[in-house]
């Protein structure tokens, strides 16, 4: 009788463990993915760039890919941008209305610069995840 109880017991605390695994999991992916959370929620896009922070450049704001994707040309800082792409959404969203693209040179590498560009990417489009396409598959964001 004492050894049925003990299972029983056993069960009951796996069950209530996995369960509570599995639910966390779920709501985390649901959040990562942008089921659960609107694209306006900032603290959603927020998770994800920080996770996309950690896989592209670890958070160093020095982080260089020479020849990043066969393209030619350098990713940089802790977004991993490349310049033609950091200049182009920095213009489209008007984020720094004094800089002019070339002046954008000097901000490419800034990490607060390159979260306010990504927020507003994210912002606009989720499917710009896949600008951080392979980082995106990485941390499990399901578009």
């Amino acid at each position: 009788m004492k050894n049925k109880i003990c299972r029983w017991l056993f069960f009951v605390a796996v069950g209530i463990v996995l369960f509570g695994v599995v639910k966390t999991a779920s709501t985390e992916k649901d959040i990562e993915s942008g089921t659960l959370a609107p694209v306006e929620d900032k603290q959603a896009i927020g998770a994800i760039l920080e996770r996309l922070i950690g896989c592209e450049s670890g958070g160093n704001p020095d982080a260089v890919a020479v020849n990043d994707g066969n393209t030619g040309l350098d990713s940089k800082g802790v977004l991993q941008f490349q310049l033609p792409t950091f200049q182009r959404f920095a213009l489209k969203y008007q984020l720094f209305p004094e800089a002019e693209a070339k002046e954008l040179e000097n901000l490419w590498t800034d990490p607060d610069a390159q979260i306010k560009v990504a927020t507003k990417m994210l912002e606009d489009d989720m499917k710009n995840l896949n600008h951080w396409y392979n980082c995106r598959i990485k941390i499990g964001v399901v578009l």
